[in-house]
């Protein structure tokens, strides 16, 4: 046999194991996309890992949030906050005052917040205020000043509270709620309080 046949049968050789080789790792490779699925597109293989709770995932006691605008009214027919909704409720000789939590109404010596309307003897209400702080005292806090004396239902501006002031009530929904006042506008032709306000659910 000749020198040159020799040498194209060596290099056959060569290249007949190089691409044993090759076939070997691609077919692996098409076994592990196979078993394990392609990430980058759905279809048979594809999987998604979703989270599953366990007892220390911590759930929301939040129920609403946010803030609001309250109009100083001159009777009882102006605006009121419904907390449990996170929205202005407007009152009216149509329109039920069960849901308001919080009114700003003009009394005869000042402006007073109050929770919500009374029931006709300026008492009872179906919000009520448990508790004054001048800061957040949070869900634990409230709760706690919801099994307490309840603070007055007539608070006056700048004499009971002011700016800053932080109040602990209970909602007509029966939900422990905390709100803050932000600002306070009496001189102006609008006339206004914004509060800040926080609602936790029921448990």
């Amino acid at each position: 046999m000749s020198k040159s046949k020799k040498r194209r049968m060596g290099v056959g050789k060569v290249v007949a194991w190089v691409a044993g080789i090759v076939a070997t790792i691609i077919s692996g490779v098409v076994v592990v996309w196979l078993t394990t699925g392609n990430p980058s597109s759905e279809g048979p293989g594809y999987t998604v890992e979703i989270p599953t709770p366990t007892a220390d995932t911590p759930v929301s006691q939040v129920w609403k949030e946010g803030d609001l605008t309250l109009p100083v009214s001159i009777s009882d027919r102006g605006q009121a906050a419904d907390l449990d909704a996170g929205r202005l409720l407007q009152l009216g000789t149509s329109i039920s005052a069960s849901d308001a939590d919080i009114i700003v109404r003009q009394a005869v010596h000042g402006v007073v917040v109050e929770p919500g309307l009374s029931k006709g003897d300026g008492v009872t209400f179906d919000a009520r205020f448990t508790g004054v702080n001048d800061r957040s005292v949070g869900r634990d806090g409230c709760a706690a000043a919801a099994i307490s004396p309840q603070t007055s239902n007539h608070l006056e501006l700048t004499s009971d509270i002011d700016v800053g002031s932080h109040i602990c009530m209970v909602t007509t929904h029966g939900r422990l709620a905390e709100f803050e006042i932000v600002s306070i506008d009496l001189s102006s032709a609008t006339r206004d309080v914004q509060i800040a306000f926080v609602v936790w659910v029921r448990e």
